[in-house]
């Protein structure tokens, strides 16, 4: 059951999960792709007008086959700025993907969720997050566990001392063993799990 949960929770079909950020980036990439491409439109149209200074008696025909050049170029051009566009956020889309599910673990979490360990899709970069995420997840899980092996102490040496105090006293001891067992039920082991 649990391995079918991991492999479930692994899929990701929402290309956009940070869309800000997604688009953003393919935009600055494709832009950059698209000036640093224009080279080759104003060398080709410089090469056609320095043969037709040369040879004056072609350029009028060269200039219809420019034309046609230049058309097919900003056809080619919109194809691939179209294709790094949409592959920067396939790209994107492994980085952005788990920082997301990174995140909306950790709401879960806060709403009242279970504490379990987090698994990226294989693939997804960054994994040693979700690594470091389920060993500081364990660590918690420690502290909290000694935390609450630790108040039972001080609650039973508390109980055992209330015997020895006044009875006037009694009442802030009964107070404090109280306020701790309320502490040990938010530290209970079981709230971790």
């Amino acid at each position: 059951m649990r391995e079918g949960r991991i492999l479930a929770s692994s899929k990701r079909t929402v290309f956009l999960v940070n869309s800000r950020y997604q688009v953003r980036f393919a935009l600055m990439v494709t832009l950059i792709v698209f000036i640093s491409s224009l080279i080759y439109p104003v060398t080709i149209v410089d090469i056609f007008n320095r043969i037709g200074v040369v040879y004056p008696e072609i350029s009028a025909g060269f200039q219809k086959s420019v034309d046609t050049l230049i058309i097919y170029l900003i056809a080619y051009q919109l194809i691939f700025l179209s294709i790094t566009f949409i592959i920067c956020i396939f790209i994107t889309h492994k980085t952005a993907g788990p920082i997301y599910k990174l995140m909306s673990h950790f709401q879960s979490i806060r709403n009242g969720a279970p504490v379990e360990k987090i698994y990226f899709r294989s693939g997804d970069h960054f994994p040693e997050l979700a690594d470091e995420t389920n060993q500081f997840i364990e660590h918690i899980q420690k502290t909290h566990q000694d935390d609450y092996q630790y108040l039972d102490e001080v609650i039973s040496y508390i109980s055992n001392l209330s015997n020895a105090v006044p009875e006037d006293k009694r009442p802030v001891i009964n107070e404090i063993c109280a306020r701790l067992r309320e502490t040990q039920t938010r530290l209970s082991p079981h709230s971790l799990d």
